[in-house]
Protein backbone atom coordinates (compact mmCIF):
# COMPACT_ATOMS: atom_id res chain seq x y z
CA UNK A 1 0.00 0.00 0.00
CA UNK A 2 1.10 3.21 -0.89
CA UNK A 3 1.79 6.24 1.76
CA UNK A 4 -0.52 8.43 0.13
CA UNK A 5 -3.14 5.34 0.51
CA UNK A 6 -2.11 4.07 4.67
CA UNK A 7 -2.55 7.92 5.61
CA UNK A 8 -6.17 8.35 4.38
CA UNK A 9 -7.34 4.32 4.74
CA UNK A 10 -10.47 3.98 6.45
CA UNK A 11 -10.98 7.57 6.60
CA UNK A 12 -12.94 7.59 3.43
CA UNK A 13 -10.26 8.41 0.81
CA UNK A 14 -12.40 10.32 -1.88
CA UNK A 15 -13.75 12.17 1.02
CA UNK A 16 -10.22 13.44 2.33
CA UNK A 17 -8.85 13.85 -1.00
CA UNK A 18 -12.10 16.05 -1.89
CA UNK A 19 -11.35 18.31 1.46
CA UNK A 20 -7.33 18.46 1.21
CA UNK A 21 -8.08 19.96 -2.61
CA UNK A 22 -11.05 22.56 -1.28
CA UNK A 23 -8.46 23.31 1.54
CA UNK A 24 -5.33 23.74 -1.22
CA UNK A 25 -7.78 25.46 -3.44
CA UNK A 26 -8.84 28.11 -0.62
CA UNK A 27 -5.17 29.07 -0.38
CA UNK A 28 -4.85 29.00 -3.84
CA UNK A 29 -2.60 26.08 -4.27
CA UNK A 30 -4.54 25.51 -7.51
CA UNK A 31 -1.44 23.01 -8.84
CA UNK A 32 -2.16 21.10 -5.56
CA UNK A 33 -5.66 21.21 -5.30
CA UNK A 34 -5.52 20.06 -8.83
CA UNK A 35 -3.88 17.18 -7.85
CA UNK A 36 -6.20 16.45 -5.15
CA UNK A 37 -9.28 16.66 -7.42
CA UNK A 38 -7.68 14.21 -10.13
CA UNK A 39 -6.99 11.43 -7.59
CA UNK A 40 -9.87 11.96 -5.81
CA UNK A 41 -11.26 11.18 -9.07
CA UNK A 42 -9.56 7.97 -10.14
CA UNK A 43 -11.83 6.74 -6.77
CA UNK A 44 -15.22 8.58 -8.21
CA UNK A 45 -15.09 9.32 -12.00
CA UNK A 46 -18.42 9.96 -11.92
CA UNK A 47 -18.40 12.88 -9.94
CA UNK A 48 -18.61 16.31 -12.13
CA UNK A 49 -18.94 18.14 -8.99
CA UNK A 50 -15.01 17.25 -8.53
CA UNK A 51 -14.34 17.46 -12.06
CA UNK A 52 -15.69 20.77 -13.05
CA UNK A 53 -13.47 21.65 -10.01
CA UNK A 54 -10.74 19.99 -11.34
CA UNK A 55 -11.27 22.29 -14.63
CA UNK A 56 -10.77 25.50 -12.53
CA UNK A 57 -7.91 24.45 -10.83
CA UNK A 58 -6.17 24.06 -14.18
CA UNK A 59 -7.58 26.96 -15.35
CA UNK A 60 -6.43 29.73 -12.67
CA UNK A 61 -2.92 27.53 -13.52
CA UNK A 62 -2.97 28.47 -17.34
CA UNK A 63 -3.74 24.84 -18.49
CA UNK A 64 -6.92 25.84 -20.95
CA UNK A 65 -6.60 22.45 -22.81
CA UNK A 66 -6.40 20.29 -20.07
CA UNK A 67 -9.36 22.82 -18.56
CA UNK A 68 -11.61 22.72 -21.14
CA UNK A 69 -11.78 18.51 -21.48
CA UNK A 70 -12.24 18.17 -18.15
CA UNK A 71 -15.24 20.37 -18.34
CA UNK A 72 -16.54 18.81 -21.76
CA UNK A 73 -15.76 15.34 -19.50
CA UNK A 74 -18.03 16.68 -16.79
CA UNK A 75 -20.65 18.03 -19.34
CA UNK A 76 -20.68 14.55 -21.15
CA UNK A 77 -21.84 13.20 -17.88
CA UNK A 78 -24.58 15.88 -17.10
CA UNK A 79 -24.93 18.41 -19.80
CA UNK A 80 -27.91 19.50 -18.49
CA UNK A 81 -26.39 20.97 -15.92
CA UNK A 82 -26.27 24.74 -16.62
CA UNK A 83 -23.57 25.11 -14.14
CA UNK A 84 -20.90 23.47 -16.18
CA UNK A 85 -22.12 25.42 -19.45
CA UNK A 86 -21.72 28.15 -17.47
CA UNK A 87 -18.19 27.39 -16.43
CA UNK A 88 -17.40 25.93 -20.15
CA UNK A 89 -18.31 29.83 -21.26
CA UNK A 90 -16.01 31.51 -18.82
CA UNK A 91 -13.16 29.43 -19.94
CA UNK A 92 -13.92 29.72 -23.70
CA UNK A 93 -14.41 33.81 -23.04
CA UNK A 94 -11.02 33.86 -21.34
CA UNK A 95 -9.59 32.04 -24.20
CA UNK A 96 -10.90 34.47 -26.74
CA UNK A 97 -13.39 32.14 -28.03
CA UNK A 98 -16.40 34.27 -28.07
CA UNK A 99 -18.95 32.22 -30.17
CA UNK A 100 -18.17 29.17 -28.63
CA UNK A 101 -18.70 30.84 -25.35
CA UNK A 102 -21.72 32.60 -26.23
CA UNK A 103 -23.21 28.92 -27.73
CA UNK A 104 -22.20 27.77 -24.08
CA UNK A 105 -23.94 30.75 -22.16
CA UNK A 106 -26.69 30.58 -24.22
CA UNK A 107 -27.19 27.01 -22.89
CA UNK A 108 -26.47 27.90 -19.23
CA UNK A 109 -28.55 31.00 -19.99
CA UNK A 110 -31.63 28.26 -20.75
CA UNK A 111 -30.76 25.22 -18.56
CA UNK A 112 -30.48 27.36 -15.27
CA UNK A 113 -33.54 28.55 -13.11
CA UNK A 114 -32.15 31.76 -12.37
CA UNK A 115 -29.72 32.75 -15.75
CA UNK A 116 -28.74 36.29 -14.87
CA UNK A 117 -24.98 35.49 -14.64
CA UNK A 118 -25.56 33.66 -18.42
CA UNK A 119 -27.21 37.16 -19.52
CA UNK A 120 -24.74 39.14 -18.12
CA UNK A 121 -22.01 37.14 -20.06
CA UNK A 122 -23.95 37.46 -23.01
CA UNK A 123 -24.70 41.01 -22.66
CA UNK A 124 -20.46 41.66 -22.12
CA UNK A 125 -19.67 39.88 -25.37
CA UNK A 126 -22.25 41.83 -27.75
CA UNK A 127 -25.11 38.75 -27.64
CA UNK A 128 -28.49 39.91 -26.36
CA UNK A 129 -29.71 37.49 -23.58
CA UNK A 130 -32.70 35.28 -25.53
CA UNK A 131 -35.19 35.62 -22.02
CA UNK A 132 -35.49 38.09 -19.53
CA UNK A 133 -32.91 36.22 -17.29
CA UNK A 134 -31.38 40.05 -17.71
CA UNK A 135 -28.20 41.00 -15.50
CA UNK A 136 -31.13 43.18 -13.56
CA UNK A 137 -33.76 40.85 -13.17
CA UNK A 138 -37.03 39.87 -14.93
CA UNK A 139 -38.94 36.68 -15.39
CA UNK A 140 -37.70 33.52 -17.93
CA UNK A 141 -39.74 35.25 -20.99
CA UNK A 142 -38.97 35.41 -24.14
CA UNK A 143 -36.61 38.61 -24.18
CA UNK A 144 -37.84 41.39 -25.70
CA UNK A 145 -34.75 44.55 -26.15
CA UNK A 146 -36.11 47.61 -25.14
CA UNK A 147 -37.42 50.07 -27.55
Amino acid sequence: MSSLHRVFAGQGLAAQLARRANRARDRKAYARAAKFYSLALTLHPERTDLRVQLGHMLKEEGHYPDAEAAHRLALAQAPEDGDIHLQLGHLLKLTGRAEEAITAYRNAERLLPDGRAAAAELVALGAAPTTEASPLGGDRSPYRPPL
